[in-house]
């Protein structure tokens, strides 16, 4: 049950996000799978907080490697090469 409150902000962020920008096809599946997999636990009483997590880390990877292999903003200098 911890599982769902280390999620929360993470699972906040991802909603936000899609929100303002729109969710791939991809997330919301994702998301509900991750619903169902924490809703279980209370019935099957399986640890699933890992494959939770696990699913919910690569949903932020994905939105984050966006932004990490955004070009750089060209500062208009040049530059020689020797």
């Amino acid at each position: 049950m911890y599982d769902m409150v280390v999620l929360a902000i993470a699972v906040a962020f991802l909603v936000r996000l899609g929100l303002e920008e729109g969710f791939a096809r991809y997330e919301l599946a994702v998301l509900a799978g991750v619903f169902v997999l924490l809703a279980s636990f209370l019935f099957l009483g399986e640890p699933v907080g890992l494959a939770a997590t696990v699913l919910v880390a690569g949903l932020i990877l994905r939105r984050a490697g966006r932004w990490w292999r955004a070009p750089a903003a060209s500062s208009g200098l040049a530059v020689a090469h020797v």
